[in-house]
C-alpha cells in the first residue's frame, strides 16, 4: 500500500521530530477526536486546494457532502458503501449521522451490540490510489471507525452482474472521478460499454444497490442528456430505479478543484421488480441551486443566502417554487430521456420601466450628445 507515497519528510532527523510532537498529543474523550477529526478534515481540504489537478480527484466539498446523508439517512443495519471513497468523506459522515442524536432520532437508542455493527459490518469502500487510500482510512479512524472494510484497488475491474443480493448494500454515497478514460478490456465488465469512467461507475452502483437500497452519486451535467452509453444507463435507470430527486448544483460549486456544472442524482431500487411496462420511476423532483453559502470563484468564500436549508425543506414534500419543480415520467421518455434541469418557473427578474420614463432617458442622453458635439466643435474650430 505504501508504492509511489511520497515522503515528504526528506531528513530522518525532521520526520522523528515530527513524531515526537504528535505522540506527546494525549485524547482522552470522544470531544477531544472530534475536534481532531475537525482539523484532519480542514488539513484535507487545504491540501487538496493546494494540488488541485491531483487532490481534487478526491476531494468533495463537505457541506455537499452533509446533504447528500441528510437525504438518504443512513441507519444502523445499513451497509454503505463508496466505490472510490477518496478521502472517506461520504463515509465519515454518514458515521457521524448514524451517531449524532440531534440529526438521526435512532441514534438515541444504540446498544453495545449496535456500535459494533457500526465498527465492523457498516462501512465498505474501494479506492485505486495509494496514497489516497491511506488518507481515507485515517480519516476514518479519526471518525472513530477502526475496522472499516476499506480496500485498494480498481473499482471496475469487479464484473457486477453476477452479485448476489446479500453482497449489495443498502446505502451508496459517491462522487466519481469523471472526464477519464477507461481501456475496452475493463469496458467488457458492463452492460453498457463506454470509454467514459462516470458511465461505468452509474452502472456499478446500480448492479451493487440493495433492493430498497438508498443512493446519492455526483455527476457531470454531460451525463444527465448525452446520447449514446449515457442514454442507455439513463434508460435503465429511469425503468429499474426510482429516480426521485435532482439536485443541480451551479457551476464553480467545486471550485478551485474543478468547475464543471455537476448534479446530485438520489434515487431508490424498489423492493420489488416494476411490472412489465411499468417504470420505477414516475416522476421527478427537481431543485436548481444557485448558491451554496460560498462565492463561485476560486477563493471560495463564505456569503450569505445558501439555498441547502431551503432545499432540504422543500425536498420533504417536493415543493414547487421559482427553483423547483416536477417533471413527469412522460416527459422526460419524450426528450429522449433527458433528465437535465430545465426550469421553467424561473422567474424573469428583470424590472422594465414606464414608457414615458423610457422616452425622457432617450431625449435626456440625446440633448447630451448635442451639447458635447457642439463643445467638440469649438474645439476643433479654435485648433484650425
Amino acid at each position: 500500500v505504501f508504492d509511489n507515497v511520497r515522503n515528504y519528510c526528506r531528513r530522518g532527523a525532521s520526520f522523528a521530530r515530527v513524531v515526537a510532537q504528535v505522540d506527546k498529543l494525549h485524547f482522552s474523550s470522544d470531544t477531544d477526536v472530534h475536534v481532531l477529526s475537525e482539523i484532519y478534515e480542514d488539513l484535507l481540504k487545504r491540501v487538496a486546494a493546494d494540488s488541485a489537478g491531483y487532490a481534487g480527484e478526491f476531494y468533495t466539498q463537505r457541506h455537499v457532502i452533509r446533504v447528500m446523508v441528510e437525504v438518504v439517512k443512513p441507519q444502523i443495519g445499513d451497509k454503505v458503501y463508496d466505490p472510490c471513497f477518496g478521502t472517506c468523506g461520504f463515509l465519515g459522515e454518514a458515521a457521524d449521522y448514524m451517531r449524532d442524536p440531534q440529526r438521526n432520532l435512532r441514534a438515541k437508542q444504540l446498544s453495545g451490540r449496535d456500535l459494533e455493527k457500526l465498527q465492523s459490518k457498516t462501512f465498505f469502500g474501494l479506492e485505486i490510489k495509494p496514497l489516497t487510500y491511506l488518507l481515507g482510512t485515517m480519516n476514518m479512524i479519526l471518525h472513530g471507525i477502526e475496522s472499516a472494510n476499506l480496500e485498494l484497488g480498481n473499482t471496475l475491474e469487479v464484473h457486477s452482474d453476477n452479485i448476489s443480493e446479500k453482497d449489495r448494500y443498502n446505502v451508496i454515497l459517491s462522487n466519481p472521478p469523471y472526464g477519464g478514460k477507461m481501456a475496452s478490456e475493463l469496458q467488457t465488465n458492463f452492460r453498457v460499454r463506454s470509454s467514459a469512467t462516470e458511465c461505468l461507475f452509474m452502472q456499478h452502483i446500480m448492479r451493487n444497490l440493495a433492493k430498497g437500497g438508498r443512493a446519492a452519486v455526483i455527476i457531470p451535467e454531460g451525463v444527465l442528456f448525452r446520447g449514446g452509453s449515457d442514454q442507455k444507463v439513463r434508460q435503465e435507470l429511469l425503468e429499474n430505479f426510482n429516480v426521485h430527486t435532482i439536485l443541480s448544483l451551479p457551476a464553480g460549486c467545486f471550485l478551485p478543484y474543478t468547475g464543471v456544472k455537476t448534479n446530485v442524482l438520489f434515487f431508490d431500487r424498489p423492493e420489488t421488480e416494476p411490472k412489465a411496462g411499468k417504470l420505477a420511476t414516475k416522476n421527478v423532483w427537481y431543485y436548481e441551486l444557485t448558491n451554496d453559502g460560498f462565492e463561485l470563484k476560486q477563493t471560495r468564500r463564505p456569503i450569505d443566502g445558501d439555498q441547502l436549508p431551503d432545499f432540504l425543506k422543500k425536498w420533504k414534500k417536493r415543493t414547487k417554487s421559482d427553483n423547483s419543480w416536477v417533471v413527469p415520467i412522460d416527459e422526460i421518455i419524450e426528450r429522449g430521456y433527458d433528465l437535465s434541469a430545465k426550469n421553467q418557473n424561473r422567474k424573469n427578474n428583470i424590472e422594465h420601466r414606464p414608457a414615458l420614463e423610457l422616452v425622457q432617458s432617450v431625449r435626456a442622453k440625446e440633448e447630451r450628445i448635442m451639447d458635447l458635439l457642439g463643445e467638440l466643435e469649438q474645439v476643433l474650430e479654435v485648433g484650425e
